[in-house]
């Protein structure tokens, strides 16, 4: 097999090293992609081959004259070269074992004087990226019935050879209870070990666990060096929590200038909580110099992502005319857009809007509407609304009961005005 690159010979080995655990040609193929990135011209001209092997099939021998028909039909179909196409087929004669390796040479006519050698298989048990690639496959359904069961018995046997990713994609399936029982010690366990190895997913997991106190012990000290382990990785989820951390002066110390270059780093990636948290800095001057214009553009970036804080406060700034002139459309455009996905203080805003009528109409049902589902999601200001609403009268009955739980609502959560009207009566 002279004519055969290196490059052919690694993806061809890898071929049979996949078909030797059990897998189908067609989906041990399919998943070379995760196996041999590198050589992907290569498991292209493999998948092409997968349109003409069936002829091979009903055939209990492979010969020179049968793999030559094949490849010169698939020359001519792909318009690929023909010692390519003889390549492919062969490899899937073998991987199939319809051939032996050896007898490679012999069907093809190029001249046999100094085979390239082919590696034997190494059996999957001994092999922790065959046994990793695998149980990807099965717990993704990945070219096969998805299987967590399968897929832990893969994945475990790679994760007691060190293999890294196994050990952190097994620790997520003990984490949430797919195919074993569910167990956060284990998980946290392994993602300790696929961390200490570097593997980012599992850093960024082992500081979840500790956040949480889940599996572990609750530590925020621990977590911030995991968070920023996985951060200096690039991992924009641990960028976004570091800065979170900074801000609220858990387990690092608090300093909104460094939680800015998290936020930072985090939104240049397109984060959307990143892109949230430096509006948010921005328009109220921590770490960096206040600058509603900026607050806009960060908002906007993560508005347009879905983000339900940030579509609250662009929708404010339209209000208010910060940093974009004053457009009460667009105001209550980007607030229903968050109140829709149950954001309190959006369908806050939104009563205050009706009841004031400020860029619409005035309309105390509709701003009563607002303000009960904001009330039931435990906004504060809302309960004060209706406690004064029912206090008055404006916009329904008067009924002084209600107004009180209103108002006992507010100041259980902290709001002066709440309970300063409940000590006057």
């Amino acid at each position: 097999m002279p004519n055969h690159t290196q490059s052919q010979t690694e993806t061809q080995t890898a071929l049979e090293r996949l078909v030797a655990g059990g897998t189908e040609p067609e989906y041990a193929v399919r998943g070379l992609m995760d196996l041999c990135p590198e050589h992907k011209a290569e498991i292209r001209i493999l998948k092409d081959a997968l349109d003409y092997v069936p002829r091979l099939r009903a055939d209990h021998h492979a010969t020179p004259v049968t793999l030559t028909a094949i490849s010169s039909l698939m020359t001519k179909e792909t318009a690929r070269p023909i010692g390519q196409c003889r390549w492919a087929i062969e490899c899937w004669a073998v991987a199939f074992g319809k051939m032996k390796s050896e007898d490679m040479t012999a069907a093809n006519a190029v001249s046999p004087a100094t085979p390239v050698p082919i590696s034997r298989p190494t059996p999957p048990d001994e092999d922790p990226q065959v046994q990793y690639a695998m149980g990807y496959k099965y717990a993704q359904g990945n070219g096969v019935a998805r299987n967590d069961a399968e897929a832990v018995r893969w994945l475990r046997l790679a994760a007691d050879r060190g293999h890294a990713a196994a050990q952190s994609d097994l620790g997520v399936m003990y984490e949430n209870g797919r195919g074993v029982a569910e167990d956060e010690k284990e998980a946290a366990r392994l993602y300790r070990m696929a961390a200490d190895q570097g593997h980012v997913v599992a850093q960024f997991n082992l500081a979840q666990m500790y956040l949480n106190g889940r599996g572990v012990a609750p530590n925020d000290m621990e977590a911030a060096q995991w968070y920023r382990k996985a951060a200096d990785q690039g991992d924009a989820e641990a960028q976004w929590y570091l800065g979170w951390m900074h801000t609220h002066n858990r387990g690092i110390a608090q300093d909104d200038t460094l939680a800015v270059e998290w936020f930072r780093k985090a939104a240049n990636q397109g984060n959307a909580q990143g892109e949230w948290n430096l509006g948010w800095m921005y328009e109220n001057g921590r770490g960096v110099p206040q600058d509603d214009k900026q607050a806009v553009k960060w908002y906007r970036r993560s508005a347009e992502k879905g983000n339900e804080l940030a579509q609250c406060n662009l929708g404010m700034m339209y209000a208010n005319g910060r940093g974009v002139p004053q457009d009460y459309r667009q105001a209550i455009e980007w607030l229903r857009k968050s109140a829709v996905q149950g954001q309190p203080q959006a369908n806050c805003n939104l009563g205050i809007l009706f009841s004031n009528g400020r860029g619409v109409d005035k309309d105390l049902d509709r701003a009563i509407m607002y303000f009960e589902r904001a009330a039931d999601l435990g906004n504060a200001q809302a309960q004060y609304n209706l406690g004064v609403m029912y206090e008055t009268g404006r916009g329904v009955l008067r009924d002084l009961s209600r107004a009180k739980d209103y108002y006992e609502q507010a100041a259980a959560a902290g709001h002066k005005l709440a309970a300063e009207q409940l000590s006057k009566s």
